[in-house]
This record gives structure tokens, sequence and C-alpha cells, in this order.
């Protein structure tokens, strides 16, 4: 059986976010947000190593308020991020062993990815290719001009919305990382940096549900999904069992 590591990205300050801490402390329905994601991953045996990177100096608040009392069945490990994201997922990288022969990168703040959603990258990950989960775009999609004029519209049907978890081997996200680095290139995403090696990235069916939480009013929405969950299941909402 193939064995997959675990980064999940922690390290951000929120600035869009706001609040006097950081955003994957932000409590969303009775917890906070990093415990929500962590839950979703647990129950994984495939995923051997569990990392989680945090803002440098934070890793004693973060366990305090985050792991200290968390029912997980899997140990996390806390590192220290860096000043950007793709430094802070090296550092992440970094500490995975070479038990980790594939790697899923998530962000803290899609606390309500499914574990449904999980199986389905790491099962497409294990056909052997860079993968990320991604949603055709609901709205329409236009280009800007000169002074903001619309330019055109765009085909819907050839773009996508990217999420995460996103899957790649180990040593391919570790050449791209280093390779960003040298060059001094800064991805929106790990995805980007491995595509600018031509190294292929397919994707798989997103989640709807599986929101990023980048302003204050996303926790509304997130709080609202949950208690869904909540009164769907009669009790206290967890992720499914795996």
């Amino acid at each position: 059986m193939s064995t997959v590591g675990l980064i999940v990205a922690a390290a951000g300050t929120g600035t869009r976010f706001g609040g006097n801490e950081e955003k994957a402390l932000a409590v969303v329905h009775g917890r906070p947000m990093l415990a929500w994601t962590l839950l979703a991953f647990d129950g994984f045996d495939d995923i051997v190593e569990r990392v989680v990177t945090v803002p440098s100096e934070r890793e004693d608040v973060f366990h305090k308020r985050v792991l200290d009392g968390l029912d997980l069945r899997h140990p996390v490990r806390l590192v220290a991020g860096g000043a950007e994201r793709q430094d802070s997922v090296a550092r992440g990288l970094a500490a995975l062993t070479d038990r980790a022969e594939w790697v899923l990168v998530h962000d803290a703040a899609r606390p309500l990815v499914t574990k449904t959603l999980i199986r389905r990258v790491i099962g497409a990950l294990m056909e052997g290719e860079s993968v990320v989960p991604a949603l055709h775009p609901r709205d329409s999609v236009a280009r800007t001009g000169f002074e903001g004029w619309i330019k055109a519209y765009e085909n819907r049907d050839r773009l996508v919305s990217v999420q995460t978890p996103q899957g790649f081997h180990h040593q391919v996200l570790d050449h791209a990382i280093q390779r960003a680095r040298a060059d001094k290139f800064h991805g929106t995403d790990e995805a980007s940096l491995v595509l600018r090696l031509e190294h292929p990235v397919t994707w798989t069916h997103g989640e709807i549900t599986n929101i990023k939480i980048t302003y204050p009013e996303d926790v509304d929405l997130a709080e609202a999904l949950l208690a869904r969950r909540e009164a769907a299941a009669g009790t206290k909402p967890t992720p499914e069992a795996p």
C-alpha cells in the first residue's frame, strides 16, 4: 500500500479575515477552524504522517488551543512555518520522512472538507499523477481590459476553480518547491509550482461545500453548513467515517 503524508497549511496571518490572532484559531461552530480540518483527515491509515505548519513561536498556543483535548486517532506534529505559503509548505515537506511516498497539502481554512473528497483525491493520486480537486465556475467569468471595461467572456467549460487537498509525489513537490525558490517564483498554490515544470496535473471533482474561509462572513456560511450536518446526523457534526 502506498503511503501518504499530510501537510496542513495554518501559518498564514489571515489579513483579509482580520481579528487579533491567526485565522486557523477562529472558532467555527464550537471548535477552532483547524480542529475541524484535522478531524476530517483523522482515521485514514494510509496517511502515515501529519504535519501542521503554524506561525513561528506559536506552536505552544496552537497545541493548547487545538490539539489538547481533541480526540485524534493519529498523532499530529506542529512545525514553524515561513514568511510565504510555499516556504511553510517546504518546511512541512522537510518534516516528513521517506515513509511518505505521496503528499497531500490542505488549507487549514477549508474546515468543511469531507472524507469522501479526501478519499477521492487519494484514489486519483494512487494513479500516479499530481491531482487537485476542482469545480467548474457557477458564475459567468470575464476578463477585464483597459480602465476596468469587460474585455471578453471566458468559456466556463474550460475553466475550473481549484481547491485543496492537492496531492503530489513527494519528490515531485520537493523539486517544484526548490525550483520556485531558486527562480524567486511565488505561485498561488502547490499545483502552480508543479505545472511550471511541465509536470502533468489532473483534477477530480471537488465539493461546493469545501469552501475556503477568507472573510469573517464566511464563518456564518460554514456554521450553517455544519449545523445542517448536525441536524442530518442528529448529533454534533463530525466528518463521516473513512
